[in-house]
């Protein structure tokens, strides 16, 4: 039950890093995931409202939706995921070139979600910090209050 979960010390030792996670389940009913980014190892996060932008398309009810912004406070990491304790969000994303400080670190994802509306679902999204920076820290945040339940992995994918 926690209101963020964060990961530092992310450093060029690797190209590319990939979260996964597992069952995470928001206290407040249709609350979403979203991340920040850090360029001083999680002291201070940016939450500027124009400092990403992010894109989330999935189905509901039978319906296809895109979530878009391309000005915000935040990167969208997936769908409204209902608390009920059979409803969670599961998926992979991935932080590409986050040491890079001359481009935009972006991240890719993709999972599924169940909702109290049906069946469960799936997303694609697709992010990125709009300034160039060394992102060595990201921190994880429902919209709205805790993530009350879940597992959040981090890998290491080295150049070949």
């Amino acid at each position: 039950d926690d209101a963020t979960i964060s990961f530092t010390g992310i450093a060029s030792t690797y190209a590319r890093y990939v979260f996964t996670f597992e069952a995470l389940r928001p206290a407040t009913d249709g609350a979403s995931l979203r991340l920040l980014t850090s360029t001083d190892n999680g002291s201070n996060y940016d939450t500027g409202s124009t400092d990403y932008a992010s894109i989330v398309r999935f189905s509901h009810g039978g319906t296809f939706y895109s979530d878009v912004n391309d000005n915000d406070a935040f990167i969208r990491l997936g769908p409204p995921t209902g608390n009920a304790t059979t409803e969670s969000v599961n998926g992979t994303i991935e932080l590409h070139s986050p040491s890079n400080a001359a481009m935009f670190t972006q991240v890719s994802g993709r999972g599924s979600y169940s909702h109290a509306s049906g069946p469960v679902k799936s997303f694609t999204q697709g992010g990125c910090r709009k300034s160039a920076a060394d992102v060595d820290a990201v921190r994880f945040k429902m919209n709205s209050g805790n993530i009350t339940s879940g597992t959040i992995r981090l890998y290491g994918i080295a150049n070949s």
